[in-house]
């Protein structure tokens, strides 16, 4: 099933979200941060990796879940808090959400809680 959302990444790092007949729902930086990658979901749901290094030095949750408006619904649970951990990509892979993290794990993400399912040190 194809995503009735569309995104894209703009030169300056900015979310846009894009309706099925192309008109735009949403054009910023979610909390203020550039964006690295986004993901429409088929439920009209955005996942959304903030660039990490746009952080100050410790724990970023810069990986969320946007309603098409731009609202935030969730972050994602961090692997290793409390370390200056950080997610640096994602992937969807028939409709589960997997992310890499600074700290070398790779986490199945439950995608209505934000929570971690399960997770793999990958060094």
């Amino acid at each position: 099933m194809t995503p009735y959302l569309k995104t894209e990444v703009d030169l300056y790092d900015e979310l846009i979200v894009y309706s099925n007949t192309g008109s735009i729902l949403y054009r910023g930086k979610p909390d203020g941060y550039p964006v690295k990658k986004a993901a429409a979901l088929e439920n009209e749901q955005i996942v959304v990796l903030l660039k990490f290094w746009a952080k100050k030095p410790g724990d970023f949750e810069n990986l969320l879940l946007l309603k098409s408006d731009g609202g935030t619904l969730w972050r994602a649970q961090l692997p290793n808090a409390s370390s200056g951990d950080a997610y640096v990509d994602f992937d969807v892979i028939e409709g589960k959400l997997f992310a890499n993290s600074w700290s070398c794990y790779r986490v199945e993400i439950d995608g209505q809680t934000g929570r971690i399912l399960h997770r793999e040190f990958t060094k």
